[in-house]
């Protein structure tokens, strides 16, 4: 769970810093990224264990930092959405690896 956090307030703030140079490329590139980074780091973090949970753990954290995001952005659109889901999958993809 530590991890998850770290990572979801870290990603929020490339998120934010990304939303000055280009807010609607940053909803589109900050989800599965985030995804990516909260699924590797869970999994290493408990020795590449798998379970429910921490797919749960992970898919949350993707979209909390997304719900942050586009808060902050105020742009999240149809390909927004997509781009969330693509990144859930990718973060639970990493973890039941």
């Amino acid at each position: 769970v530590a991890v998850a956090a770290g990572v979801f307030v870290l990603g929020t703030l490339v998120w934010f810093v990304l939303a000055f140079v280009n807010g609607w490329l940053a909803s589109l590139i900050m989800p599965p990224v985030i995804g990516y980074a909260t699924g590797y780091l869970v999994s290493r973090a408990v020795n590449l264990k798998r379970s429910r949970g921490l797919m749960l753990i992970a898919g949350g954290t993707v979209v909390l930092a997304s719900l942050v995001g586009v808060t902050l952005t105020g742009i999240l659109g149809l390909w927004g959405l997509m781009s969330v889901a693509v990144g859930v999958l990718i973060a639970i993809g990493r973890v039941r690896m």
